[in-house]
């Protein structure tokens, strides 16, 4: 489940996601929150990436946004890692992880997003196609 509709930005700043991403995917999130096959998609893409926390496997293939909007599909994956967070914090907190240390792990999130805009731009998919949809 998505963070509440007033926290989303909340969980987006608690993965370091640059400010100039946090506003479009807010308000795309409520393509998300109020389409219940993207909640359903949402759910499993937590459950897939929470499932074997800690264990050493190979990569989780998230199911792909459902809808038909390509902005909100491109922001998915932040609003997957936003719904993820509280479990993440939780598995830290119960391994003893210093609260800095977690906060400066999630911030690969927002690292992540910030490289991916530097390579291919604001708006545009890895492919460097644009979308004005949304």
């Amino acid at each position: 489940m998505l963070p509440e509709p007033d926290e989303p930005a909340g969980a987006l700043l608690d993965l370091a996601v640059p400010h100039e991403d946090i506003d479009t995917a807010v308000r795309l999130s409520r393509r998300v929150s109020d389409d219940p096959r993207a909640l359903a998609c949402l759910e499993r893409s937590v459950a897939l990436l929470v499932r074997d926390m800690g264990e050493v496997r190979a990569p989780v293939d998230l199911p792909a946004y459902p809808g038909s909007c390509a902005a909100t599909a491109r922001h998915f994956p932040l609003y997957v890692f936003a719904a993820a967070l509280l479990y993440v914090r939780a598995y830290h907190r119960a391994l003893g992880v210093p609260e800095e240390v977690s906060r400066h792990t999630l911030a690969d999130v927002g690292r992540g997003v910030a490289v991916h805009r530097r390579r291919h731009g604001p708006g545009r998919t890895s492919s460097g196609s644009r979308s004005n949809s949304g």
